[in-house]
């Protein structure tokens, strides 16, 4: 079996043909994570022409690892499980490994679809692929999934600053209160015309109580001397 891809170049087409020529089978394997959509690493496996694709959720790596069928002949190499990079293999350090070396007794090795490709059964690709598949992991590990993202980063504040401004009166109606001063400051607050608002939001928004009388205020200042 011999697959060529439209993604790598000329000089690596050979290698890479090289690396897919197998008496075994092509089986794909997905991972997604935050930073790793299943989207594109479908799209990879795809384009490298891997159609027996199994993707975590709906399979297992198990069930990938039981689908491999080990070589008939000694010389004869095992099936290829093809993937975007090693981390997608396992969530952690002891998944990985314990599924590398569950495929590896099989017979069979990892390809990573890249340019140019490498792949688990020579010395230098593996350790290569094992020192970037310990950064990528931590990276995913860092990572904001896509709900954490709209709770706490910039969407999930619009959301957020959205739902304060429906929650509480419009800013005419709060003013009139706020710069009522025949009130104290914590009874415009509790007034209903300020429902919704806090001192340091009215503050911030609305300005300061006295501003429409011209009244000046706040701590008074010490007159130096002139000497």
């Amino acid at each position: 079996m011999s697959i060529a891809v439209s993604y790598i170049d000329t000089r690596d087409a050979i290698s890479y043909i090289d690396t897919m020529d197998t008496t075994g089978r092509l089986r794909g394997w997905i991972r997604a994570s935050a930073r790793h959509s299943e989207q594109m690493q479908r799209r990879a496996l795809d384009e490298a022409g891997c159609t027996a694709i199994y993707a975590a959720g709906p399979d297992t790596i198990d069930d990938l690892i039981g689908s491999l069928r080990p070589p008939a002949a000694k010389k004869q190499r095992g099936d290829v499980v093809l993937v975007t990079s090693l981390a997608r293999i396992g969530r952690d350090r002891r998944e990985l490994r314990r599924a590398l070396d569950a495929i590896h007794s099989r017979g069979a090795v990892i390809v990573e679809a890249r340019n140019p490709p490498r792949r688990s059964d020579d010395r230098h690709d593996l350790a290569s692929m094992l020192l970037d598949a310990a950064d990528e992991l931590a990276g995913d590990r860092r990572a904001l999934s896509p709900a954490d993202a709209r709770t706490h980063g910039r969407k999930g504040g619009l959301a957020k600053g959205r739902r304060a401004r429906e929650a509480r009166t419009p800013n005419g109606e709060a003013l009139a209160a706020w710069r009522d001063l025949s009130l104290t400051g914590e009874q415009a607050i509790d007034d209903p015309r300020m429902a919704g608002w806090t001192v340091r939001m009215a503050y911030r928004l609305l300005g300061k109580r006295n501003t429409a009388l011209g009244v000046v205020t706040g701590r008074p200042r010490k007159q130096l001397a002139k000497k």
